[in-house]
Parts: C-alpha cells; sequence; structure tokens
C-alpha cells in the first residue's frame, strides 16, 4: 500500500514539474516575443523620427550648405544603424512585424538608395494589409515607386490593381481614390507623359463631383488645382 502511494506521490510530483517547466517556457516565449516586438517598435519610431528631421532640413535648406550636409550624413548612419537592428529583429520573428512597419521600412531604405529592399518591403506591407483600404494605400504606394524605377508600364498596373480593389462609396474612401489618381498623375508628369496626367487629373475630378460632403468637395478641388499648378509649365 504504502508504495502505491510513494508511486502516486511521485507521479504527481512528475507532472507538477512538466507543467511548470511547460508553463516556464511558455511565458519565456511570450515574454521573448514581447521584447523583441517593443524593442522593433522603438527602433523603428527612432526612424520615423529621423526621417521627419530629415525631411524639415529639405524644406527649411533649399540650398545645400557644408553643415547641412554634415548633419544630413550623421543622420543617415544613425537611421542606417537602427535598420540594421530592426531587420535582425525582423528576421527573428517576421510574423511580428505590421503592414504599417512594413510601409515605414520601405519608405525608409527608398530614402537611403536601397531599392530591391524598397520593392521588398512594399510588397509585404500590401500582402500585410488587413483591410482594402490600406492595402489600395500601399498599392499606389508601391506603384509610385515602380515609375521611380523607370518601370512604368508596372507601376501603371499596380496603380490599376489599386483602383481595382473595391471601396465603400463613402466620402473617406473616395477622398482616397482622388488622392490615388493625383498620385498617379504625379507620377505621370515626372516620367514626361503629359496626356496620361491629363487623363489621371480628370478622373480625379470626376471622383470629386461624387462627394456628399460640400466643405471637403472644396478642399479636394483645391487640392487638384494646387496639383494642376505645381506641374503647369510656365506660360500654360
Amino acid at each position: 500500500m504504502e508504495a502505491y502511494v510513494n508511486l502516486a506521490l511521485s507521479s504527481c510530483a512528475f507532472l507538477l514539474s512538466g507543467s511548470a517547466l511547460l508553463f516556464n517556457i511558455t511565458f519565456n516565449r511570450r515574454e521573448r516575443r514581447r521584447n523583441i516586438r517593443q524593442t522593433l517598435s522603438n527602433a523603428l519610431n527612432n526612424v520615423a523620427k529621423i526621417n521627419i528631421e530629415i525631411a524639415n532640413l529639405k524644406q527649411e535648406n533649399a540650398g545645400v550648405s557644408p553643415h547641412e550636409i554634415d548633419v544630413r550624413r550623421n543622420l543617415d548612419f544613425q537611421r542606417s544603424t537602427l535598420m540594421t537592428e530592426a531587420e535582425f529583429l525582423i528576421y527573428e520573428k517576421p510574423e511580428l512585424l505590421t503592414a504599417i512597419d512594413c510601409s515605414l521600412v520601405a519608405f525608409t531604405f527608398n530614402e537611403l538608395k536601397d531599392f530591391k529592399k524598397t520593392g521588398h518591403y512594399w510588397q509585404e506591407a500590401i500582402a500585410r494589409s488587413k483591410t482594402d483600404e490600406l492595402r489600395h494605400i500601399h498599392t499606389r504606394d508601391y506603384a509610385f515607386f515602380l515609375f521611380g524605377q523607370n518601370r512604368e508600364e508596372d507601376g501603371r498596373e499596380a496603380f490599376n490593381r489599386a483602383l481595382a480593389i473595391e471601396l465603400k462609396k463613402n466620402d473617406q474612401h473616395l477622398a482616397v481614390m482622388i488622392d490615388t489618381y493625383l498620385l498617379w498623375a504625379s507620377a505621370e508628369f515626372l516620367a514626361g507623359c503629359e496626356k496620361e496626367f491629363k487623363q489621371r487629373i480628370s478622373s480625379a475630378k470626376k471622383i470629386c463631383e461624387q462627394l456628399r460632403n460640400k466643405s471637403k468637395c472644396q478642399e479636394i478641388e483645391e487640392k487638384i488645382k494646387a496639383s494642376q499648378a505645381q506641374y503647369a509649365e510656365p506660360g500654360n
């Protein structure tokens, strides 16, 4: 009898030990995931701040002084280091990466002139988008990137894919589509395609007419006019 009791107690102790071990493994895995996500978020937040700082420098200083060059070079060094850290964490746990993360990484690699990684992360942003609106936005951003790589036909196909994504016919989504046509128009103009530029502006105007909110409509009409003025040739 005593032997059975000892065996039962030993079995219980073994099960409790196994349960404790399993709990510790699960807890440690969750903590590791949380720590990696937190570290990745911190790195990308710092990258975003540097991107904003560089954009402000470009806007404030039309000329390029030696001081500005040094400042921008140091900022580039900082974000290159942060991107190296971010990529290491991404490879460790790629499932933690969100579509918004990917779009920031793509934008930053484009700024750093690493176009292979830029294209990769734009495609990841599209694949990881959880809503139609977000997938539309990331697809159009990828399309604009393709134009910058002198891949106009691929860019047009990507813009069409973005517009083929069905969005609700409310003012918010109509505004998104208008922005897409305006971005496409700017890409066509920069590529030297005046006819296509005018067609995209015309498409943006037609969608603007569908807006119900009149103040929103006026706001977007001004945006369309500004886009036309920005790319208008002198004398036109």
